[in-house]
């Protein structure tokens, strides 16, 4: 949203983050990790908001945390319908995906500078950590993002 001018898109974009459905779509990475997703290709599912695993994860949601009646008789009992094996794999997932890292405006002013009428590539991915090491602000080694994104043997002065 911070590379967006345009008020229309603005507002569907924000209409698209407050729907939990479009949240849902991450929780497939542990997934993807575990079948050997390495680079960021492997995991385009995890970016995609009408998935089946979307879907999915959204009945779990609704099966395990709220009540709710269905066929106008009986009540849904989430203590009935998640076991404690779904409960902890889902637990281990938001563990992974939800670690206590706070981004700064700096982060996101970078990101938005690079980023800004650009199509997403690996290319300004690679730029946006230049920039974050270069300011100090990640701590990620140059060698596992540049095989994450795919570039084994990324020479800085190709990008330019």
């Amino acid at each position: 949203m911070s590379t967006l001018d345009d008020e229309k898109k603005l507002k569907a974009q924000w209409k698209r983050y407050r729907n939990h459905k479009s949240k849902n779509a991450a929780w497939v990475f542990l997934e993807l990790y575990n079948k050997g997703a390495t680079k960021l290709e492997d995991f385009k599912e995890c970016v995609n908001d009408n998935g089946d695993h979307t879907r999915d994860l959204d009945l779990v949601k609704q099966i395990s945390i709220y009540t709710d009646c269905y066929n106008q008789k009986s009540w849904s009992k989430p203590l009935e319908c998640c076991d404690k094996e779904t409960a902890e794999y889902l637990n281990k997932i938001a563990s992974v995906l939800c670690k206590k890292r706070y981004v700064t405006i700096r982060e996101i002013e970078i990101w938005a500078k690079i980023m800004k009428g650009k199509e997403e590539s690996k290319t300004s991915l690679r730029r946006w950590y230049d920039q974050m090491q270069k300011e100090g602000l990640l701590n990620i080694s140059e060698e596992n993002v540049s095989k994450f994104l795919g570039f084994e043997n990324f020479n800085k002065k190709e990008q330019k």
